[in-house]
């Protein structure tokens, strides 16, 4: 089951299998449990980063960390 961690041109969030060129850093969105707890417009600023760097991995969602959500494109 995909995770709900694409997000669409107007910033709301999507399950869905296809990948995205870029991910995008709006801080700590889920809890401990993976779960989407908190909206991520509080502002229209994003920071925008490659998805392969170095072969660095990112885990997908942790709590108290920032949250990769990733472009539709």
């Amino acid at each position: 089951m995909p995770r709900r961690n694409r997000v669409d041109p107007w910033g709301d969030l999507h399950a869905v299998s296809a990948r995205g060129l870029f991910t995008g850093n709006r801080g700590c969105i889920v809890d401990e449990r993976e779960q989407v707890v908190r909206h991520h417009r509080s502002s229209t600023l994003w920071i925008t980063c490659l998805t392969k760097f170095r072969d660095w991995r990112v885990p997908l969602a942790r709590s108290n960390r920032w949250t990769p959500i990733f472009f539709l494109d």
